[in-house]
C-alpha cells in the first residue's frame, strides 16, 4: 500500500479510538491485546482527546507525535483520580500492511502527565532551565540480522553510543530491541533542528557499515519534541 495509504489507516485507527470504538482494536494484530489499556484510559480519562502534530510515512512505516488531554476522573496505573488536566505527548512508530498495523512502538510521557496530577514530583531545576529550548528526536526502526546480535551490541555499547552522545546538540538518546519482532527502536534527541537533521543525514549515508553488521534502516524520521521531563535527584 501507499504511504498515503498507511497515514490514511492511522488516522482512521485514531479516529474509532476518539470514538472509544475498542472493537475495532481487533482488526490490527499489534493492536489487539491494548483494549484492556484503553478501556482503562478512557475511564480515567473520559474526555480524552488527541491532536496529532506530526505524520511522517516511509514505506510500510507512520511515525507518529501527537499530544493527548484529559481530566483524570478515575484510577489509572494505580494512581486514584486526582480531578486535574493534564496533556502529555507521545512519540511513536507502526508498520501497516494490507491495511492493518502490524507493529506498533510509542512512547508517552508519563512522568509529564504524573507531574502535572500532583502525583510525581516536579521537574528538577535543571531539567526546567531546558524547557524554552526547541528540541528534535531522531526516530530509527532497524531490521537486525539475529546471527549478528552479540556482535551489534559490542558495537552499540563501545562505539555507536560513546560516538552519538559527542554529536552536536546532543541530549539524550535510547536504543531498544523488539524480541518479537527482531528489530531494534532509536530515539536520539537533540537541541535544534539543525542537529538533528545533520545527524539523521550521517546516520542514512553509513548503510554500507551498517550492512556489514548485520543492520539495515527500515525508518528514520525528525521530529518536534514538545515537551520533556526528568526526575529529581
Amino acid at each position: 500500500m501507499s504511504v498515503e495509504a498507511n497515514k490514511a489507516t492511522f488516522r482512521a485507527h485514531l479516529m474509532a479510538m476518539e470514538e472509544r470504538r475498542l472493537e475495532t482494536l481487533d482488526a490490527h494484530p499489534a493492536l489487539a491485546d491494548s483494549k484492556a489499556f484503553f478501556e482503562q484510559l478512557f475511564s480515567a480519562f473520559p474526555d480524552s482527546q488527541a491532536t496529532v502534530h506530526e505524520l511522517i510515512g516511509e514505506g510500510d512505516w507512520v511515525a507518529y507525535r501527537m499530544m493527548h488531554r484529559g481530566t483524570h476522573q478515575g484510577e489509572f496505573m494505580g494512581m486514584p483520580a486526582t480531578g486535574r488536566q493534564a496533556e502529555w505527548e507521545v512519540i511513536g512508530t507502526m508498520r501497516i500492511v494490507d491495511g492493518k498495523i502490524v507493529e506498533n512502538h510509542a512512547q508517552a510521557d508519563v512522568l509529564g502527565m504524573t507531574q502535572q496530577l500532583g502525583v510525581a514530583p516536579p521537574v528538577a531545576a535543571a531539567s526546567q532551565a531546558g524547557l524554552g529550548q526547541r528540541m528534535y528526536a531522531v526516530i530509527g526502526v532497524w531490521r537486525s540480522a539475529s546471527h549478528h546480535l552479540e556482535e551489534q551490541l559490542r558495537v552499540l555499547r563501545e562505539r555507536i553510543v560513546p560516538g552519538v552522545s559527542r554529536s552536536p546538540g546532543f541530549v539524550a538518546g535510547y536504543w531498544t530491541h523488539d524480541r518479537s519482532s527482531g528489530k531494534d527502536h532509536t530515539t536520539i534527541v537533540f537541541e535544534g533542528e539543525e542537529a538533528a537533521l545533520a545527524f539523521k543525514s550521517a546516520v542514512g549515508g553509513n548503510s554500507r557499515n551498517q550492512a556489514a553488521h548485520g543492520m539495515e534502516i527500515e525508518l528514520l524520521v525528525v521530529v518536534e519534541v514538545l515537551a520533556s521531563a526528568s526526575r529529581d535527584a
